[in-house]
Parts: structure tokens; sequence; C-alpha cells
């Protein structure tokens, strides 16, 4: 798990409750149903006009994953790089055959190097397996970038949504003014409410 991330996210969370828990007793003001639905369904419905669900699905089931510690570091690189150079010894000395033997007994290694070495196996040209290879990581890198588009576009539609919210809250208090004043604090409540949710 990231720590510093963690720290971030419960710092957030943290110091809003203690805002709200300093600032009264009534806890339960800063839940507001029509509000909740005017933002979240706002910013669903749009993403969805935007983006395929599938893509949608993906990028708030691994939310969870900016909490955990990426799995690629320093330590890593270097004994990628490290065994690289290996084999490029390996294959210039005893050739293709070796290589071969010698990468079965790494099967736990990146997909992505399994895949380049399968190719250089097969035969394929230098020029032509870096061009398949950098194609390949252009396009995965493409693909995952979508979903992080995903949740750049539903935190910056959720503003908008809220100021809808606002406006629709604001005409509810208006309509009511004349009549019976108690009735305009929904209104309000319910403008001030999907203007916190949005930002």
């Amino acid at each position: 798990m990231s720590l510093t991330t963690f720290i971030g996210v419960l710092l957030g969370f943290g110091l809003f409750a203690g805002a709200v828990m300093l600032s009264t007793d009534n806890y339960w003001i800063f839940l507001n149903f029509p509000s909740l639905v005017m933002v979240t369904g706002g910013v669903f419905s749009s993403t969805l006009i935007s983006f395929e669900i599938r893509y949608v699905w993906l990028a708030i089931k691994n939310i969870g994953f900016i909490l955990i510690t990426p799995k690629v570091g320093r330590y890593l690189l270097n004994f990628e790089v490290g065994r690289m150079i290996r084999w490029g010894y390996l294959m210039q000395s005893k050739g293709i055959p070796a290589l071969e033997t010698e990468t079965k007994k790494a099967k736990k290694q990146d997909p992505f190097i399994n895949f380049a070495i399968e190719l250089l196996i097969t035969g394929y040209p230098g020029d032509n397996l870096r061009a398949v290879l950098e194609n390949t990581v252009e396009t995965t890198f493409g693909r995952n970038m979508v979903q992080v588009n995903v949740l750049k576009f539903m935190a910056s539609a959720a503003p908008a949504f809220g100021m809808i919210g606002t406006l629709v809250g604001l005409m509810v208090m208006l309509d009511t003014m004349g009549g019976d004043p108690t009735k305009l604090g929904p209104g309000l409540a319910v403008a001030l409410c999907t203007t916190l949710y949005g930002v």
C-alpha cells in the first residue's frame, strides 16, 4: 500500500469530518438525497454518453489501485536491465537456442518481455521487432489512458452538475417565496448541498 497516498486520503476526509464536527452537532444536514442523485446521476450519465460502459466500469473498479504501491521500482528496473544485458551476451555467444532455454527458466517475468522473446525466437528481424514492440507499448498505453480520461472527465463534470443542482434548489426556494417562510429551507439545502457534492 502507498503510505503517502493513504495518509493524503485520510487527511482529506478527516479534515472535512473534523470541521463538520466542530461546527455543528447535527451531522445529517450534510446529507441530502436529491442533491446526491443530481450530482452522481448527472456525472454517470454524461460519462456514459462520452465513453463506452466497459471503460467506465474499469475506471471505477480500478480506483482502489491508487492506494497500492506500483510494483515497478528502481530495483526491479535494474534487475530487468541486467537480465536483458545477460541475455544479449548469451545470444551473441551461443545463439537463439541458448536464449530460448534460458528464458524458459524465467516464466514469471513480464508478459511484454515474453512476447518480445517469442517474436525474436520465431525469427523476426531486429527493425521489425523494434517496430512491433514500440507499437505494442503505444497501444497498451493508449488503452490504459482511457480509464484515466474517464476519471478526469468525471472530476470535471461533477462541479457542472453541482451548479445545475444549485440552480434547481434556488428555483425551488424562489418558488416558495411569498408563502410559508419555513418552506425556503429545503430549496436552499438542495442548492448548497449540491454545490458541496459537486465540488
